[in-house]
């Protein structure tokens, strides 16, 4: 193979190795946070991958995913951040953010919700 041809095949091999990222990555990780009960916090997060996981979150001790009712306090936001209109009490916990697709899942650290007194 002539030395043309060789970077050629690099440069290639480069371009899809980045704009293809494959299985789903943690991007950007939530953090603990501590939150005075009635004021809103989000929890950023973002996971990556081609195809585009599906981002879901999940508080330990309830069943299945957080999903945006009309009536709930807490939201999954387009971007996959986790949105609180109004910190109560019963939203402290630990939650986990995850990314699906059809070439896999991983899921963030736990993290932790805590109320502060105003």
């Amino acid at each position: 193979m002539a030395t043309k041809d060789i970077l050629i095949f690099l440069s290639l091999f480069l371009f899809l190795s980045t704009a293809n990222p494959g299985e789903p990555y943690v991007n950007i990780a939530p953090t603990d946070q501590i939150i005075p009960v009635g004021q809103p916090t989000t929890f950023p997060c973002s996971i990556l991958g081609d195809p585009q996981p599906e981002i879901s979150w999940n508080k330990a001790g309830e069943m299945g995913d957080i999903i945006n009712v009309t009536d709930s306090d807490r939201y999954v936001l387009p971007d996959g951040s986790l949105y609180f209109t109004s910190v109560q009490e019963s939203n402290e916990g630990r939650y986990v953010c995850t990314g699906t697709s059809r070439l896999g899942s991983v899921s963030t650290q736990a993290v932790t919700l805590t109320t502060a007194s105003k």
